[in-house]
């Protein structure tokens, strides 16, 4: 599981991508439980606090999606100055209820992780310059993370079938 996220820092590193909000909980992402409750998010399910409203009876507390939209690095204290929170950008919600009771207080041992990984990043994407494979990379991570519609031109195809020739790519 801890090499998921280095991937995904990485990928974000290459494609030079801002990300403002950790977490889609309120903003993009609703879950509905199987008894009708509408939650930001599935992590937070089952949880009263988060309780948003319910499919069954009509309600839906749309002032208290509020929370989730302003809940961003600009509006969390210790990212704002982290250096890693564009990579970052505050992580999971859940986490941080899980750890401080609230959702605008990042778990501090997460920070650390999360910290360590971007700088593992980091050296990985100064390596891959150095080792030219750079541009072999960045249409794969277009693809797989996405820049929503990024069709591979034909000299990224190209790229990819050299790739998969290199003697480490099995």
């Amino acid at each position: 599981m801890l090499f998921f996220p280095y991937i995904t820092y990485l990928s974000r590193l290459f494609m030079k991508r801002r990300n403002f909000y950790g977490c889609t909980a309120g903003r993009s992402h609703l879950s509905i439980g199987s008894e009708g409750d509408i939650y930001p998010c599935h992590r937070l399910m089952d949880i009263k606090h988060f309780l948003l409203g319910n499919i069954h009876n009509g309600t839906f507390n749309e002032a208290a999606l509020e929370q989730y939209h302003n809940n961003n690095i600009h509006n969390i204290e210790p990212c704002r100055i982290c250096f890693a929170r564009f990579i970052c950008a505050g992580d999971c919600l859940r986490g941080h209820y899980v750890a401080n009771g609230v959702i605008n207080k990042p778990d501090n041992n997460r920070c650390i992780a999360i910290k360590k990984h971007v700088e593992l990043a980091i050296a990985a994407s100064f390596q891959l310059r150095k080792w030219h494979i750079l541009p072999l990379l960045l249409p794969l991570m277009r693809l797989v993370w996405g820049s929503p519609g990024y069709i591979l031109k034909d000299n990224d195809k190209e790229l990819i079938r050299h790739m998969c020739k290199l003697p480490w790519i099995k």
